[in-house]
């Protein structure tokens, strides 16, 4: 059976992947794909090779990398327009492979009138997935704003079960699919050197409701009393950025004080520039924290992540704020499967995923983490032990072999029930 898998990647990380292998994006597309799959960013060709030990034939499909995939379009003769390069790419791609299953992790890419048409371009196709772990900011506004983003999908997947319950109060088929680890990517990485990082965070911060405020309050609070390095994007932000940040805060704030003085919004879009503000979400005078910034190093993905990952004593993982229950990260199963000693916040589910403490070591608050971080740092044995512990966890059932299985499942009721 084949199937056609649709990710997209951040920008951040394809500038860097492109700065590091000089050239490559003058390359074909077979050899792109199979560097950009090789750095194991995100879910690369993990899927593919999972799936393809159960009989899928798996095509793997990055949308928004343009070199990779405008070399797809040119050595198959298609044409696209600017403006739609990745849709129409990406149609393209469907009609040439001809897949019964429709894979979609990039959800806002690909809502209803850009699935019907995919379905109306490709007979073969029979099942129509859709993958989100999304900031609550979905349900508080574009949801409710048209048609339902996940209209015309089979299943709906999260790994979060309140994003589950919501999907199926909205009146959705949805089920439930966590990250997770490939152990392949062992084999990428020097384990052979000692770690030398006592302690780490890596990921982004992102100064809004709903995505990582507090994140950034417990960072906030580690670094004034423990040596913490920050691997984030964050690290890129320039003075400038700042400006600019800064020079939207007033006009946002400027709006909304005439909002607030019962000004018709209707009125105030008229106006020139500052009219685009009343749609603006909630915003930071700032994009990074004062007290961040000299702990912050430069972003790490792929590969290098993994690396990072590795060389830490001891790694710390902060969910998002969209998710206040349960633990839905990647980065759980990523540093764990690398065999790093996690710290994490404390989520109802974890129990379900790891044994707390002896697997991965949990905290409710920025100072039970703080003393549990000094206590691992102190007791190296101990320390190892959960890390491997961790690890052998992972590899036993969380890997994406395991999850290929719990897909294939789902896959195959789907078809069933249209037989």
């Amino acid at each position: 059976m084949r199937i056609i898998c649709i990710n997209g990647a951040y920008p951040f990380y394809i500038k860097k992947f492109y700065e590091n292998h000089k050239n490559l994006y003058k390359g074909p597309y077979a050899e792109q794909r199979a560097v950009l799959d090789y750095d194991a960013f995100a879910w690369a060709d993990f899927w593919s090779h999972a799936l393809s030990q159960l009989g899928y034939e798996v095509m793997e499909v990055t949308s928004n990398i343009e070199p990779l995939q405008k070399a797809w379009a040119a050595e198959h003769l298609v044409r696209v327009q600017e403006q739609t390069w990745k849709q129409e790419i990406i149609l393209a791609q469907i009609k040439q492979f001809r897949p019964a299953v429709f894979f979609n992790a990039d959800y806002l890419l690909f809502r209803y009138p850009e699935l019907m048409a995919i379905k109306a371009a490709c007979p073969s196709l029979r099942c129509a997935l859709v993958f989100c772990n999304s900031p609550g900011w979905l349900f508080n506004n574009s949801l409710h704003n048209g048609p339902d983003f996940f209209q015309g999908y089979d299943v709906v997947l999260s790994g979060s079960p309140l994003y589950l319950e919501e999907f199926r109060r909205r009146g959705h088929q949805a089920e439930q699919l966590m990250h997770a680890f490939d152990p392949r990517v062992l084999d990428r990485i020097n384990r052979k050197q000692e770690p030398f990082i006592n302690f780490s965070f890596i990921g982004q911060i992102i100064r809004l409701p709903n995505f990582h405020v507090q994140r950034e309050q417990v960072l906030q609070e580690l670094v004034r009393q423990v040596d913490l390095e920050i691997f984030s994007p964050s690290f890129e932000v320039t003075w400038l950025d700042e400006a600019s940040a800064f020079s939207r805060y007033l006009l946002y704030t400027f709006m909304n004080f005439l909002k607030s003085h019962h000004l018709p919004s209707e009125l105030l879009k008229k106006i020139p520039i500052l009219g685009r503000a009343l749609s603006w979400p909630e915003i930071s005078p700032r994009l990074v924290a004062p007290a961040l910034k000299g702990h912050l190093k430069p972003p790490v993905f792929g590969l290098d992540m993994f690396q990072t990952l590795w060389n830490s004593k001891v790694s710390l993982n902060i969910d998002a704020d969209n998710d206040p229950r349960f633990a839905i990260n990647l980065r759980l199963f990523e540093a764990t499967g690398v065999g790093t000693c996690l710290v994490t916040d404390w989520k109802e589910n974890l129990p379900q995923l790891f044994a707390l403490d002896t697997e991965v070591v949990t905290y409710k608050s920025a100072a039970e983490c703080l003393e549990k971080v000094r206590w691992l740092l102190d007791h190296p044995r101990e320390r190892q032990a959960i890390a491997a512990a961790g690890q052998a966890r992972v590899l036993r059932e969380h890997t994406f072999a395991h999850r290929a299985v719990k897909l294939d499942g789902i896959i195959k009721k789907v078809l069933g029930d249209k037989n």
